[in-house]
């Protein structure tokens, strides 16, 4: 048995660990709050919750020097035991969010005319979720792959294996931790840091979860135009290339935080509280606040941007002394996670080694040293899709009554967050990605407004009425609807963790992949010289600024960093002792060197490698 295990434990453990990441820390905290909605968003909000408690949790045990396997295995014992004790009362809580979902589905669809509009767009978000999956068996962006995206490796990686050890990381910036902290929880689970699909096969939920928060949103309100909104929020994502998020980096998180925040923000009871402040859903709106923070800095722009728009749709018509009670209760644990990591790195660890607020300053990080001129050509260069440009006018419909909310999404979040990201953050396109979602929502929604306007006005149009399902099909479907999804999350599993079940097969698999690191041509190129090579020479390392070589397995024992465009560090790297390669990412001229070193190849004049002359 124990042996068992022993090989198959990877192909186990993996969606044990995906669901601790995604669901049971959330799922404990939300059955002991009792949440009163419908089930899309039950899961969004288990999402956000678990990625928060996880990050405090790691937190938390990295400071008193004890994250192990041990403890996170004691850990998950403690939560599914906890899981199998209140088994009766989490079931209920699901049933009755089942039940609440039923009524705002009927409730939707009461104008007749809606029942054939919703299967409609339920059909194609489904479609679009779909895209969003599509590159589940992609060589780079698969399920069975790794991180390959520079800064998710030499970064957001190297942290989070920092975590997994027991250590604090090293070198971050100003930057959060709350993604790495999650998938150092994979590593930890798995026992492996090396397997890196659990971690990657997270970043491939948010935007899913992102989704079913904009749908839960749209029954609670029942508006059927916000389903449309999620559906132009997965377009947008998709031709504006921000599905960069499956290699790695953070900002599209930071933006489904936003969308979660901002579908759960619109309701100010989640939990069907009876006190005059509702502090249950105070406390978790804030928490989700504070988990938006804890991805990146951006997520602080987020949460201020939300307590304007609460305050605006949820407090203004209280009393002073309510409002402040209310943005006391909903700031405080928003703070506290946001500000937790800085806390322990300038208090704790005492880690001033870098400094983001300088480097995003620095005129000669961006192409236009004037802020207005960098504005004008930022907008020109990256406002070039006419989707995204569609999107953006689309925004600026103006929306009243209900859904007034998406205005001051417009005006508090998503022209603020452009103007300061044209001005400061435009060296790179993926600082505007957090807005993506909400402008996705907005336009979309705006959209359906916008053409049920002009098509009742230019001619009426009118729908075959239908019958409401009675009881006993009610039923079936449900059941129909349970067997299907079912069978799909059963056949993910086979497919992916049961039918390659042996840890060889996971290990082997991590370490092709890990090639794409940088150029795989010339991994591959000198991870085969150095193979035909003899053991006697695995001491010789290669000097290189190819920092990519430090990631590689079977080549990261040898890397040895030189800046090689420098004369001076090329002289010292031949005069080192302990190297017996250089690595150019660059050929240099023929005259360089031609007595001390020896080519041995190159690709298309890159990547040049040399072995010293004894």
């Amino acid at each position: 048995m124990f042996n068992f295990f022993r090989e198959h434990s990877i192909g186990l453990l993996a969606p044990i660990a995906l669901l601790q990441v995604c669901f049971i820390p959330g799922l404990i905290i939300i059955s002991k709050l009792r949440f009163k909605n419908n089930i899309f968003l039950f899961v969004s909000i288990i999402f956000a919750l678990s990625l928060v408690t996880n990050y405090l949790w790691v937190l938390s045990l990295t400071t008193l020097k004890i994250l192990s396997w041990k403890i996170t295995c004691a850990f998950l014992i403690i939560e599914f035991i906890y899981i199998f004790v209140f088994i009766k009362s989490i079931s209920q809580q699901i049933r009755e969010s089942l039940q609440i979902t039923k009524l705002q589905i009927q409730a939707i669809i009461k104008p007749k005319h809606n029942y054939y509009l919703l299967i409609f767009l339920s059909t194609v978000l489904i479609i679009s979720t779909s895209f969003l999956l599509r590159n589940i068996n992609d060589r780079i962006f698969g399920t069975i792959q790794v991180f390959t995206a520079w800064d998710a490796v030499v970064s957001w990686n190297r942290w989070a294996v920092s975590w997994s050890q027991n250590q604090f990381p090293t070198l971050t910036w100003e930057y959060p931790q709350l993604i790495p902290a999650n998938w150092a929880l994979t590593y930890l689970i798995l026992g492996n840091e090396k397997i890196e699909f659990v971690a990657k096969n997270l970043m491939y939920l948010f935007p899913v979860f992102g989704l079913i928060s904009f749908v839960g949103l749209s029954l609670y309100m029942s508006k059927i135009e916000i389903i449309l909104g999620a559906i132009f929020s997965v377009y947008l994502i998709e031709v504006s290339q921000a599905m960069i998020h499956q290699v790695g980096y953070v900002d599209i998180p930071v933006s489904i935080f936003a969308a979660i925040l901002f579908s759960s923000g619109f309701n100010v009871n989640l939990f069907n509280e009876q006190d005059k402040f509702p502090l249950k859903t105070l406390l978790v709106l804030g928490t989700i606040g504070g988990g938006a923070i804890a991805i990146k800095q951006t997520g602080a722009f987020v949460f201020a941007s939300f307590i304007i728009i609460f305050y605006i749709n949820q407090l203004r018509k209280r009393s002073f002394k309510s409002q402040l009670i209310c943005l006391t209760i909903l700031i405080i644990p928003a703070i506290a996670i946001g500000s937790s990591w800085y806390v322990l790195k300038y208090f704790l660890i005492q880690d001033f080694s870098s400094n983001y607020v300088q480097l995003v300053s620095d005129p000669q990080l961006h192409q236009e040293s004037f802020i207005f001129k960098r504005m004008t050509s930022s907008f020109e260069k990256y406002f070039s899709s006419y989707f995204l440009i569609f999107s953006v006018i689309l925004s600026l419909i103006p929306r009243f009554g209900k859904l007034n909310f998406l205005t001051h999404i417009v005006w508090f979040y998503l022209i603020p967050w452009t103007l300061i990201w044209s001005a400061f953050f435009s060296y790179d396109n993926r600082n505007l990605f957090p807005v993506y979602t909400s402008l996705g929502l907005v336009s979309g929604a705006n959209l359906y407004f916008l053409l049920a306007n002009v098509i009742t006005r230019i001619k009426p149009i009118k729908v075959l009425a239908i019958k409401y399902i009675n009881h006993k099909n009610n039923s079936s479907l449900s059941f129909l609807s349970f067997f299907i999804i079912l069978s799909l999350l059963i056949s993910i599993y086979l497919n992916v963790y049961v039918q390659n079940n042996y840890n060889s097969f996971y290990l082997t698999r991590q370490q092709e992949a890990k090639l794409e690191r940088g150029s795989y041509t010339i991994n591959r190129k000198i991870l085969k010289y150095f193979q035909s090579k003899e053991k006697s020479d695995l001491l010789l390392k290669v000097a290189t600024d190819y920092q990519y070589l430090g990631f590689i397995p079977g080549l990261k024992p040898r890397y040895k960093y030189y800046n090689l465009n420098q004369e001076d560090h090329q002289n010292l790297a031949i005069q080192d002792q302990e190297v017996g390669y250089l690595l150019f990412i660059k050929c240099p001229e023929s005259k360089i060197l031609s007595q001390k070193i020896s080519f041995m190849f190159s690709q298309n004049n890159e990547y040049c490698f040399y072995e010293k002359i004894p």
